[in-house]
């Protein structure tokens, strides 16, 4: 049996009993529920514009730090450097620091504020 099979077979017979079990646990026996395809495939590439492993000196742990430069007010921007936090998180396994600079019209207005 494939690994998808037993996938399959174990969502199939789980979820009579895992709902009733969650709502029981978690406090949703009144909400309502609606299901979601469950298969999440994506593509992504991401090309960060500063990315560096530091130590600082006296310190034996190092982190990732990313700078990202953003010339427009972009309300995506956090969903973006989510992105970026996961795929770093899972490909290093260490510390990540993120920092964004807004470079764009009126920025030192912005900045102020």
């Amino acid at each position: 049996m494939s690994i998808n099979e037993y996938d399959r077979i174990f969502k199939e017979n789980i979820e009579p009993v895992l709902l009733p079990f969650a709502q029981k646990v978690l406090g949703l026996e009144r909400a309502k529920y609606t299901s979601i395809k469950d298969d999440l495939h994506v593509t992504i590439e991401r090309k960060p514009d500063f990315l560096k492993k530091v130590r600082e000196e006296g310190n034996t742990n190092s982190y990732i730090l990313q700078i990202e430069f953003q010339s427009i007010d972009d309300p995506e921007m956090v969903y973006r450097m989510l992105e970026y936090r996961a795929i770093l998180l899972r490909k290093y396994h260490c510390e990540i620091r993120q920092v964004v600079f807004y470079i764009g019209q009126n920025s030192m207005k912005k900045m102020t504020k």
